[in-house]
């Protein structure tokens, strides 16, 4: 489930640019606590790939 999560910011970022992806960073996290197990391991994936700048607080 992590990499269609890391799929989907890292499309929205790709396409729609940075903003985007970090609406959908929020959207995946911020507003949906059900998806909160798999953010250790898409932050750690976005970091990895160079998109660390898609994280967000709130």
């Amino acid at each position: 489930m992590a990499w269609v999560i890391v799929s989907d910011i890292e499309k929205a970022k790709k396409e729609q640019g940075l903003a985007a992806a970090q609406d959908r960073y929020r959207a995946w996290f911020v507003n949906m606590p059900l998806f909160a197990m798999y953010k250790a391991a898409v932050d750690g994936t976005l970091t990895l790939d160079g998109n660390a700048d898609c994280i967000v607080l709130a």
